[in-house]
């Protein structure tokens, strides 16, 4: 697993952690005294940890943008949740033992990692390059151009991730060819992956490709900005796949 994918599984983590020790995950109250959970309270924890464990398979398939949209779904559902329960039982929801202990902080803290997560995800989406086109022929043979092209170019396909209509490649660590001594770059290179989708219409097929840095450099704010490192590997390399896969079909 890449830094990219790691970082946002840790903090999830923690929220979870977060969720399993809050009181009113088990108990009605924070107070010492058993009463038994309200369906309805038992209920919204455990989807929360349902949502927590959606945004991992998520981000272990690396769809960062649907993991950035459930990211602020669960959110939003988490202040909406607590914010019931502060109408029910007011300060005491931020309490917990027999002398009502504040657990206040820890609520800030979690939120505060969640809007964190949100921000970090809207970084590592906003970075990814696209570009797409429409070719005369037909999905069969746009397919069978793009099973030759991607392993020309480098792009060792990962066929556990794949599917048909849609190709994922492994990690590329060498630079794109051609680009081997240019400036733009130093000696270490972040990886890139390229994610191919070949739809029909009708007689023609359309074609994306995406491109994606597999590891974080300097920042993730950093490796957003057009003008970094990562950007230009993906600009690049969707390029040389959408430049290869137009003059197939030219040559033919």
């Amino acid at each position: 697993m890449n830094l990219r994918r790691f970082i946002p599984v840790v903090m999830v983590a923690v929220l979870l952690a977060g969720i399993l020790v809050d009181p009113y995950t088990s108990a009605r109250d924070g107070s010492d005294a058993i009463r038994r959970i309200p369906l309805w309270q038992l209920s919204f924890a455990l989807l929360d940890i349902g949502f927590l464990f959606a945004f991992v398979a998520l981000i272990i398939r690396d769809k960062s943008r649907g993991a950035f949209v459930l990211a602020i779904a669960e959110t939003v559902y988490y202040l909406a949740g607590n914010a019931l329960l502060y109408l029910r039982d007011g300060p005491d929801r931020f309490a917990h033992g027999l002398g009502g202990e504040s657990n206040l902080g820890q609520h800030v803290t979690v939120v505060a990692l969640r809007i964190a997560l949100i921000v970090y995800l809207g970084f590592i989406s906003r970075s990814r390059i696209q570009m797409s086109a429409t070719f005369h022929q037909r999905d069969a043979a746009v397919a069978h151009a793009i099973d030759s092209i991607l392993p020309a170019l480098g792009y060792a396909i990962d066929s556990t991730a794949s599917a048909p209509g849609r190709w994922v490649s492994r990690v590329r660590t060498t630079w794109p060819e051609g680009t081997e001594d240019e400036k733009w770059h130093g000696t270490e290179s972040p990886g890139v992956r390229v994610y191919v989708r070949a739809t029909p219409r009708g007689d023609s097929t359309a074609f994306v490709v995406d491109a994606r840095a597999a590891c974080i450099l300097e920042s993730a704010e950093a490796d957003s900005s057009s003008e970094s490192i990562s950007s230009m590997l993906e600009m690049i390399a969707a390029m040389q796949v959408t430049s290869s896969l137009s003059s197939t079909f030219k040559a033919k």
